[in-house]
């Protein structure tokens, strides 16, 4: 599946064919997927602020929508609208409670202009 889906941001998103970031890419399917899965698992079942800032930092992938990066939206209204209702369901879907549900959408916005702000969503492809 790693290799399908790159194949797709590669040909689809024209990130391109590059070994390294193809051995990068299988790496971190390995490692930081499952641990990432592992933690929006966790914080689904409980109700409280660091569960919904987990749910809430798990949204970031989609900051370049959340900041506002207009050509983004442009260039890939697909990928735009499949952000966006991953994001809505990772904030509001998933989580058993109303407590988590809150807090994960009060803290989704600011943590993504956090990172924004600092430049590391600059380097997302």
């Amino acid at each position: 599946m790693s290799v399908a889906y790159y194949a797709w941001a590669a040909e689809v998103l024209d990130v391109g064919w590059n070994v390294h970031l193809l051995t990068t890419w299988l790496f971190l399917s390995v490692t930081a997927i499952p641990a990432t899965a592992l933690a929006v698992w966790w914080a689904t079942r409980r109700a409280d602020v660091l569960p919904g800032a987990l749910l809430g930092g798990a949204v970031i992938p989609a900051g370049e929508i959340w900041t506002g990066a207009q050509p983004y939206l442009v260039r890939r209204p697909v990928q735009a609208a499949v952000d966006i209702v991953v994001a809505l369901v990772l904030v509001l879907g998933l989580p058993r409670h109303g407590r988590t549900r809150l807090w994960a959408l009060v803290l989704t916005v600011p943590l993504t202009w956090g990172l924004w702000l600092s430049g590391l969503l600059d380097q997302v492809p």
